[in-house]
């Protein structure tokens, strides 16, 4: 969205009630037995019903280049293809197909710009693109529509960079392509909780900065589209903050139309409601691009009608 929609889509705030509710959470104590060896710094994700634990490693011992997946139903654990590239600190997100995992570290503590999908049916990896900017510590979302987008993180410094890049969802091959710049955040970060809301915008919350302060601020992407004007950067728009900022990184989960965010450190939870529907993103969006356009006609023609009233009557 062109910057001079700016201050008209800041009303999207408007359409948002940002009530920051805190709870806390209890989780069992009833674990999966493993005969693998502990290992830390390791990513996440829920595909269907078992969970993937993907590379991981710590200041004693290198990246690995294992997945393991556990059966939350069966709870049995089970044996998965190891990546193409060892990795840790690495983001992950999934799709009803698909599994991405983007960046991250290998030996030597070297961040990645290196991308792979995993297709638990067939159990393969595909190489993807490799993202423009090496990150760890960072976020990926991938929106139903194809769009894929890699978010701030660390790269000896924090980031506050966004590349988007497009995959289908029902697309079973390698992706070609190549990763693009986005609008960059507010606020460079790492270690954020960043979610989907209703499959159109992405929203942001906390993080760290460079001075090591934790952040409150709660920003909205209001992504460019797949398709159209290559030149398209995207908006972001800074909320009302959190109550108080987190204190380690967090995951996000939006769900039931209400967004979770998870501390690592602290059993609370954040969570709050957000009112703006698709339909309201879409007549917010298609107001603040074109609504100026069609006042500016509405008064030109009335200027017309009192300088050539005859020229109308005519007619």
């Amino acid at each position: 969205m062109p910057r001079s929609t700016l201050a008209d889509y800041r009303a999207a705030r408007k359409c948002l009630s940002h009530r920051w509710k805190v709870s806390s959470l209890r989780f069992s104590t009833k674990c999966v037995s493993s005969s693998r060896p502990q290992r830390i710094l390791f990513s996440r994700s829920l595909f269907v019903d078992s969970l993937f634990l993907i590379g991981g490693g710590d200041f004693h011992h290198p990246p690995t280049a294992e997945v393991t997946t556990f059966d939350v139903v069966e709870k049995r654990q089970r044996n998965v293809p190891r990546m193409t590239q060892a990795r840790c600190r690495c983001a992950v997100t999934s799709t009803t197909r698909m599994i991405l995992v983007c960046g991250g570290c290998s030996g030597r503590w070297r961040s990645l710009s290196s991308c792979e999908l995993f297709q638990p049916a067939g159990r393969r990896w595909f190489l993807m693109p490799a993202m423009e900017t090496a990150r760890l510590d960072f976020r990926v979302v991938w929106l139903p529509d194809g769009r894929i987008f890699a978010i701030g993180g660390w790269d000896g410094i924090q980031l506050d960079s966004v590349e988007m890049l497009y995959r289908d969802w029902a697309f079973d091959g390698e992706t070609t392509g190549t990763w693009r710049q986005c609008s960059p955040m507010l606020a460079a970060r790492d270690d954020f909780a960043a979610v989907a809301l209703h499959g159109e915008v992405v929203l942001v919350a906390g993080g760290c900065m460079s001075s090591g302060e934790w952040l409150d601020v709660v920003d909205l992407f209001t992504p460019p589209p797949a398709a159209g004007n290559p030149h398209a950067l995207g908006q972001w728009t800074n909320l009302q903050p959190m109550q108080s900022a987190p204190r380690s990184w967090s995951i996000g989960v939006f769900s039931g139309g209400v967004v979770f965010i998870f501390e690592r450190k602290s059993s609370k939870i954040r969570r709050f409601r957000p009112s703006l529907t698709n339909a309201n993103v879409s007549s917010l969006l298609i107001f603040c691009q074109y609504g100026v356009y069609f006042l500016l006609i509405v008064i030109l023609r009335q200027i017309y009608k009192v300088l050539f009233p005859f020229s109308l009557t005519a007619r």
